[in-house]
């Protein structure tokens, strides 16, 4: 195959990535209504027959600094307007920690999206998830992003995909004394991240992508790359700058 454009694409009936799906294609009403009743359930924690396991993790000193973290955390939520530090602030025992999907529906998400900030306010998200992951980690969680531009291309969909159409949402007040947490939930990446102390957790994570490879000449905010692209599940890309390059399993730059 020359082009990407020789595979295709899959015609599911289109349904938004930025504002709330009301309509629901038949074939995804269990997958929705099964999370819903889930959100609804007592929270258990880690269980494998129903019963919470306990003592897995101790709270203990750990000795590394989280307070680049909470900075940046609040930052973030000192650069928004009002209405959306409304919408982007929820307290620490939120249900909406559990409202995370991997799919790029919007079915319930919540928080600011990051195609409504500015540019500076887009930055200082981008500056927020750097803090919390590697160097190789948040390398990763940008090329999905990016590579969510491209499905924008391939589709012709602007308004089920895009390098932006990502939700972040902080719960609590960052701090280095009180527990608090910060999440970005979006098609193929998800992040959830608890602060408690100098201990941190990031977990349930989520990265995938679909197309799961790309080779690209120039990338940014408005175009995604017009070259070859390989279906699949895993992530398996590399970028540098401005340029999208992939190899059939690379990893990503730190």
């Amino acid at each position: 195959m020359a082009r990407w454009t020789d595979f295709g694409v899959r015609h599911n009936p289109p349904m938004s990535g930025r504002t709330v799906v009301t309509e629901i294609a038949p074939p995804l009403i269990p997958f929705v209504d099964e999370r819903v009743a889930l959100r609804g359930s007592p929270f258990l924690g880690i269980t494998t027959d129903g019963n919470p396991r306990r003592g897995l993790f101790e709270l203990k000193p750990t000795g590394k600094s989280l307070t680049p973290l909470a900075e940046a955390a609040s930052a973030f939520l000192d650069g928004l307007t009002s209405e959306q530090r409304a919408r982007a602030q929820q307290p620490l025992e939120s249900e909406d920690w559990r409202a995370w999907i991997n799919v790029h529906m919007n079915f319930f998400r919540h928080g600011v999206m990051l195609e409504d900030l500015d540019l500076a306010g887009r930055q200082r998200a981008l500056d927020l998830l750097r803090a919390t992951l590697s160097a190789r980690g948040f390398g990763q969680a940008r090329d999905i992003m990016r590579l969510n531009e491209l499905l924008r291309d391939v589709t012709a969909s602007p308004d089920e995909f895009g390098e932006w159409l990502y939700f972040v949402t902080v719960f609590g007040n960052p701090s280095s004394d009180e527990p608090w947490g910060w999440q970005i939930d979006g098609h193929h990446l998800v992040v959830n991240c608890v602060v408690v102390g100098d201990q941190m957790v990031l977990t349930p994570t989520f990265m995938e992508s679909e197309p799961r490879a790309a080779d690209a000449r120039q990338h940014d905010e408005r175009s995604a790359p017009t070259a070859r692209c390989r279906r699949g599940r895993t992530p398996g890309v590399s970028a540098s700058g401005d340029r999208l390059r992939s190899r059939r399993h690379a990893r990503p730059r730190a």
